[in-house]
């Protein structure tokens, strides 16, 4: 049964004050874009900036700057078009749903429908923050061909709720102040992690209140420090598992999905077996480091926290674990320098999915601090870690947020 005060749509249950509408209906112009012949320099390096998918999904919700500029010949030559400033650039293709309102005046590819809402129907926030609400439910529109895409007539037919204008504006201040706090956070984290990208790469090379240097293969460092291989200081792969391992415990398997991102293994992407399988055989303790040797420059790299029994690793992972004299977390900083990256880079076979061999990071150099100023310097850089952690949790608190409001607000159940 249906509250007072509400009425059942094609698209839900709506206030009875607010309409149903084509998406069509309530803008002044809906196109796509074009693209300029790529052979042709004439069209390129000029100032009109040209927006392709990628700047979407960099950008966020406002765009102001592209990678690509076209010139007015190259505009001229294509169906490509100048899209006013205020208007939603939407992706039809691969990055499906994605969108983004334009700070600047562009043009866009093929790829991306451009949408002038009409302000006497639709405000500008409030038609964004219900296309971007669509994102998660995008699948029931797409075409599914060699690649997923949406074509033209489906994004002109989507269905929008049409609260009145007054409304439209307060449920889009509400929104839009949630977006703020979220863009302040996001910010916070970017500079968080420049500050630990320049002590890291700053304490792994000059460490702490040396004032005498002495030349290494890897440029100045520390008179006190020594040049090593990774194999002198940790032990790589140490463990296996055997047909004599006690067959009666549950296994729990941490696969190349389980590092979510660099530090972090996601619990619920623990798999958990009676009898492991053949890709995984390494058994990793406490305080092991798993270096991702399968595109490792995604750096899927984190510390085991855990102190099971029952733990054990893909192969996709070489399992680092400290000798004495060795700190873990050093080992694990390490491991995110662009010293460690620069010589791995060297090292990967293959193209779709690039690797580097678990026996080949054993010769991978790197300077060695004594065991005091290893843990003095990893302290500093777990501190700098933990900040950005404590961001990116804070974050993920606002976005749910923002998700319940746009839902709750966009379909009128709470009502402002």
């Amino acid at each position: 049964m249906v509250a007072d005060g509400y009425k059942e749509t094609e698209i839900g249950v709506i206030p009875v004050e607010w309409d149903v509408v084509r998406l069509e209906d309530i803008v002044k112009k809906l196109q796509s874009g074009g693209t300029p012949l790529s052979t042709n320099s004439d069209f390129y390096d000029g100032d009109i900036p040209f927006v392709k998918i990628d700047d979407i999904t960099r950008s966020g919700k406002y765009l102001v700057n592209t990678k690509v500029a076209i010139t007015q010949n190259g505009l001229d030559s294509s169906s490509a078009w100048l899209v006013p400033i205020n208007s939603i650039l939407y992706s039809m293709y691969a990055s499906i749903g994605f969108l983004s309102i334009n700070k600047v005046e562009v043009s866009t590819n093929q790829a991306i429908m451009n949408i002038i809402p009409d302000g006497s129907k639709i405000t500008l926030e409030f038609l964004y923050q219900y296309l971007l609400d669509l994102k998660g439910k995008i699948d029931k529109f797409i075409d599914q061909t060699t690649q997923k895409n949406l074509n033209a007539q489906k994004v002109k037919n989507f269905k929008i709720p049409l609260p009145p204008l007054k409304e439209q504006e307060k449920i889009a201040d509400i929104l839009s102040t949630a977006d703020d706090k979220i863009d302040v956070i996001a910010s916070q984290i970017e500079k968080a992690e420049i500050v630990k990208k320049g002590l890291l790469q700053k304490l792994l090379s000059e460490g702490i209140g040396h004032s005498k240097f002495k030349d290494s293969e890897l440029g100045k460092i520390p008179e006190s420090w020594e040049m090593k291989k990774l194999k002198e200081v940790v032990n790589i792969n140490p463990n296996s598992l055997t047909n004599s391992t006690n067959p009666n415990f549950e296994i729990e398997y941490i696969d190349i999905s389980s590092i979510v991102e660099t530090g972090t293994i996601s619990e619920t992407n623990i798999y958990k077996f009676s009898e492991a399988p053949s890709r995984a055989r390494r058994i990793i303790n406490k305080n092991d480091v798993l270096l991702s040797t399968v595109r490792p420059y995604l750096k899927s790299f984190s510390i085991v926290k855990d102190d099971k029994d029952n733990l054990i690793c893909s192969t996709g992972y070489a399992v680092l674990r400290a000798k004495e004299q060795t700190y873990y977390e050093f080992i694990y900083q390490f491991l995110l320098t662009d010293i460690f990256m620069g010589q791995v880079d060297t090292m990967l076979v293959g193209s779709n999915y690039p690797a580097i061999n678990s026996n080949d990071v054993k010769n991978i150099k790197f300077s060695l601090p004594p065991l005091e100023e290893q843990k003095q310097i990893a302290d500093i850089l777990s501190t700098a870690d933990e900040k950005v952690e404590i961001l990116k949790a804070k974050k993920q608190m606002y976005e749910t947020l923002k998700k319940g409001l746009l839902q709750k607000l966009l379909s009128g159940e709470v009502r402002v």
